[in-house]
């Protein structure tokens, strides 16, 4: 590393050599200390009189440190080891804290001018905003019988839904549980079921919850209250995925296994018309359009996905499929359609059925997708554990989030677009904050008014 004099445009003492190659550099306010990063996994803070070096170097941080910053007192040192941030005491040369849950490997950092907030910037395309006494930006539901299969979150942010049930044994005694978003309570008792629930579907007012059971029952709950207002006895295979509720709330979809059909269910009457008999290939994951005119649904090893007009029950389109049709997700302004197979995901323009794009990178199978708010990024879970985030314009993979040890089931958004939600077969739901870049700006702006 050079240091040169901008005036004189002179080179001002030795190079300072490192043990392999340097990346970025930062100086400390007082303009006496240098920190550089280096490939060996050390940083190198330099005494910039003596030119003296000590390395700084902790054997639990596997990932090469990078983007180093001072406080703007020039106490803290941050820098980061892939998706975590580690902030230095220097005067005590210990480890402060770390900063957990950024959703890709962080490229940059920078310190507030109050020296207490952090921005990052990383390969997931949200900036955030880190508070040095609030580290963690993930949260951890526990307390679940069995490990989690199926999720939902309420239109109104205000609650999250919960099906569990065992992956070995899913003739086992689950529950549903029902949380409040904000104090990740729950708020009501668990919801008893003979066996595994295997999906859920929750009305756009939130007033009525439908869980699909492995002893192919629909079980119809009222909710605050957690009320059994109907029970819907062979109106669902003992697969995943395969029950929906339009979003004006007045039909339930469901795949009845005998006789095998697709049935569409009046919600007020409860009475029940067929709309495909003899469906082919055990079709999974159906999913309405935003304004529920359209329905999807994925075919499996008939290797095709089935859209139709809705409430006429006509069909619109038929999509091929290379493999096994698992999956489908609108976007939420209803302009893209998502299909997955076993492990690749297609993106689709609704109007036209024009593909877009591929999405490749899980190592096993996809069990579930959904879209941001803002339709710029798709997040998918896998059996593999990990939850991946894509970017839909670039048809791309931003970030790897290993949150989980075992298969990641399950996968949303808040409607507000600031909380990525996961379950998984390890018993917990994940909740990750991503602060908007407006929150950033206007934290940035409070501390200028302040000054």
């Amino acid at each position: 590393m050079r240091q040169w004099d901008v005036m004189t445009r002179r080179e001002v003492g030795p190079p300072l050599e490192h043990g392999m190659y340097v990346g970025n550099v930062a100086v400390s306010p007082d303009a006496q200390t240098l920190a550089s990063e280096c490939w060996d996994n050390c940083l190198y803070l330099w005494d910039m009189p003596s030119r003296k070096l000590r390395k700084l170097r902790d054997s639990r941080v596997e990932r090469c440190p990078a983007s180093p910053v001072f406080s703007p007192d020039g106490r803290l040192l941050a820098f980061s080891t892939g998706n975590n941030i580690r902030i230095w005491d220097l005067e005590t040369e210990q480890e402060r804290t770390v900063l957990r849950g950024s959703t890709g490997s962080i490229m940059n950092l920078r310190f507030l001018p109050d020296g207490k907030q952090l921005v990052s910037a990383s390969e997931f395309e949200h900036p955030m905003l880190w508070d040095i006494d609030r580290p963690e930006k993930l949260t951890t539901l526990r307390g679940f019988c069995e490990g989690v299969r199926c999720m939902v979150v309420s239109s109104d942010n205000h609650r999250l839904v919960v099906g569990t049930g065992d992956f070995f044994d899913p003739n086992r005694p689950s529950e549903v549980l029902v949380f409040d978003l904000a104090s990740q309570k729950s708020l009501l008792p668990p919801l008893e079921h003979p066996q595994s629930v295997n999906t859920l579907s929750l009305t756009a007012d939130g007033k009525l919850l439908a869980t699909g059971c492995q002893d192919r029952s629909v079980r119809i709950f009222t909710l605050p209250d957690g009320q059994l207002l109907r029970t819907l006895t062979n109106a669902v295979t003992d697969k995943r995925d395969n029950l929906v509720f339009s979003p004006d709330g007045g039909t339930l979809v469901t795949s009845a296994p005998s006789p095998r059909q697709f049935t569409v269910w009046n919600t007020t009457t409860w009475e029940a018309t067929t709309l495909l008999r003899d469906p082919p290939g055990g079709p999974q994951y159906f999913a309405f359009s935003p304004d529920g005119s359209l329905l999807a649904t994925p075919m499996g090893m008939a290797m095709s996905t089935i859209v139709w007009n809705m409430p006429a029950g006509t069909t619109n389109t038929v999509i091929p499929f290379k493999t096994n049709a698992r999956g489908a997700a609108f976007s939420v302004d209803g302009t893209m359609l998502a299909l997955n197979s076993f492990q690749d995901i297609e993106l689709y323009e609704v109007r036209t059925w024009k593909p877009l794009g591929t999405l490749k990178g899980h190592e096993h199978v996809i069990n579930g997708i959904a879209f941001a708010p803002d339709g710029k990024i798709l997040a998918s879970a896998g059996n593999e554990g990990s939850v991946r985030l894509w970017s839909v314009p670039g048809c791309e993979e931003v970030a790897v989030l290993y949150d989980h040890p075992y298969g990641a089931e399950a996968v949303a958004f808040k409607s507000d677009g600031n909380r990525l939600i996961s379950g998984a077969r390890d018993k917990t739901v994940k909740l990750r904050r991503i602060p908007s870049f407006t929150e950033i700006q206007a934290a940035e702006n409070s501390e200028v008014a302040h000054q």
